[in-house]
């Protein structure tokens, strides 16, 4: 009955335990980590360059009014992304 509701009071089986990993239905902490790793380098980019997330934050909103307002050809997104990633990757570039 308890299984029935969602309420499970028993630990799993091994052999439940490997059915599931052959299924791939099993904890993986690799998201977990690629978000800290990820969430650590904006922290420590921000930290050396104070002025990059303010200016990665007035770039996103550019492009996102940009898409608002009208309609983006081949060559405006040519153009948005090259300034986004001037006004953005070149600092950090340069900052090493």
């Amino acid at each position: 009955m308890a299984a029935q509701d969602g309420n499970k009071t028993e630990k799993p089986t091994p052999q439940r335990l490997k059915q599931a990993r052959e299924r791939g239905q099993f904890v993986s902490t690799r998201g977990l980590i690629g978000a800290l790793v990820f969430g650590t380098a904006l922290v420590l980019v921000s930290n050396k360059l104070p002025d990059w997330s303010s200016t990665l934050q007035r770039s996103a909103i550019t492009v996102f009014e940009a898409g608002i307002q009208h309609e983006l050809g081949e060559a405006d997104w040519i153009h948005l992304l090259r300034n986004l990633a001037v006004s953005t990757l070149v600092p950090v570039l340069m900052a090493g």
